[in-house]
């Protein structure tokens, strides 16, 4: 009997033992919560550089839909590069911009491909001449600069994504200022810039753009298209607002020339 009172005696010992740890271990602290996340103010925002506005005159974006364009094709963004590298590694990020804009030109006129591939290596694979001398002269099996080429990629990748050269309006053909082609007479001259000369075939309506250069030419502006769709006709489908151009005179229009037979430089 006293043996059942000493078991019963011990239950209750330890029952009592662990409802108290319990109780312990609940009122003991927490484990320490994660600091909270420290936030820096924001800068003061007048003292950020005020939103320029941009416009677009002659030359049209590479993306002409209304909603963002997804990143450009890699591919695009190769050919694109290849062509500023080796076409305009030397000029200035103005001059880079004016030679990508071309491309992206004849991509959307008649006669010429209809991809940023096929446009650059144009005849490169018939052997009828190349209509980009670096797509057939060995200048691809050479060694590039990486600073050099990291640049022409930048350019070629904010020319897909809608960057346009205004000074070269609509322009498909250019050459350095060394060399004067036969083609040349046939086209209309639309801007120097840098050691190139920009012509159209002038079977564009747009205007062409000729600035009188003055004693020290401003850099010409690389401009972010405002481009959106409208009613209409697809050849009329994009609104473009232009910008105030610099002094401007007209020029006599040569007599056409198919686009496609002359190459760039």
């Amino acid at each position: 009997m006293s043996a059942v009172l000493l078991g019963a005696s011990l239950g209750i010992a330890l029952g009592a033992t662990y409802q108290f740890g319990l109780r312990a271990g609940a009122s003991a602290a927490p484990p320490p919560s994660a600091a909270p996340a420290v936030v820096s103010p924001l800068a003061d925002p007048g003292s950020a550089p005020a939103l320029r506005p941009e416009t677009l005159s002659n030359a049209l974006p590479a993306s002409l839909r209304a909603e963002p364009r997804a990143a450009a094709p890699v591919r695009d963004l190769d050919c694109l590069t290849q062509a500023v590298y080796f076409e305009a590694r030397g000029e200035s990020p103005a001059g880079q911009a004016a030679v990508a804009q071309v491309v992206l030109n004849r991509v959307r006129k008649a006669g010429f491909p209809k991809s940023v591939c096929g446009v650059v290596f144009q005849g490169s694979s018939r052997g009828a001449g190349c209509q980009f001398s670096f797509a057939c002269d060995g200048s691809m099996n050479r060694g590039r600069e990486s600073l050099a080429w990291a640049q022409a990629r930048h350019i070629a990748s904010r020319a897909l994504a809608g960057a346009v050269m205004t000074a070269v309006g609509d322009a498909t053909h250019f050459h350095t200022v060394h060399v004067t082609p036969g083609w040349s007479r046939e086209f209309r001259q639309v801007a120097q810039v840098g050691l190139h000369i920009f012509y159209r075939n002038g079977r564009s309506q747009a205007k062409t753009i000729l600035a009188e250069a003055p004693s020290t030419p401003p850099a010409p502006e690389l401009r972010v298209a405002e481009a959106r769709l409208v009613s209409g006709p697809p050849a009329d489908a994009i609104e473009v607002v232009e910008a105030a151009p610099a002094p401007l005179h007209a020029e006599p229009a040569p007599a056409e020339a198919a686009a496609a037979a002359s190459p760039a430089d």
